[in-house]
């Protein structure tokens, strides 16, 4: 039995049901069934009614243009509704990266959306953090860990507003 090929070369490639019921693609930015950005690459998981419930993305750009930009993420959730997301994101050397948790926002007049509500994880300065935020996406406690060793925990109010320090 010889059935092992040296090499596929796809622009996608789609893992289905027998029925044809769509479980995984791996993809590139082109031939996503959602705009990505130019130059993304990724594999997108999908639940028994054929709609996405995450993925692992690769997006880089900017080699020639002098302005670099990198990031790679791993998220689960409906699609218009992420609930929670490993990363690294870079640009022109500065780099996050951590854990994000998201919920449906709450805000009024703002339409039902998808909003960060915890990050843990480090900064573009350096530092280590753990911001919370509540259902209207305002930050209210930050907990901070500089670059030189400094702690600092804070507690904010609706407005971003610091009520109380540590």
């Amino acid at each position: 039995m010889n059935d092992i090929m040296e090499l596929l070369m796809a622009e996608r490639v789609d893992i289905v049901e027998a029925d044809g019921r769509l479980r995984i693609s791996l993809y590139n930015s082109a031939s996503h069934p959602f705009p990505l950005p130019e130059g993304a690459s990724g594999m997108a998981f999908f639940d028994c009614d054929e709609q996405e419930y995450g993925g692992l993305v690769l997006q880089s750009s900017g080699a020639f243009s002098g302005v670099y930009e990198s990031n790679l993420s791993m998220t689960f959730g409906k699609r218009d509704k992420q609930a929670v997301e490993y990363f690294i994101r870079e640009e022109n050397g500065k780099r996050k990266y951590g854990y994000s948790v998201y919920d449906t926002i709450n805000a009024e007049g703002v339409q039902e959306a998808s909003c960060e509500r915890l990050f843990v994880g480090k900064d573009t300065d350096g530092s280590m953090v753990v911001r919370l935020k509540d259902s209207k996406g305002n930050e209210r406690i930050s907990l901070l860990l500089d670059s030189d060793g400094e702690v600092r925990i804070a507690v904010l109010d609706e407005q971003g507003k610091v009520i109380a320090t540590l």
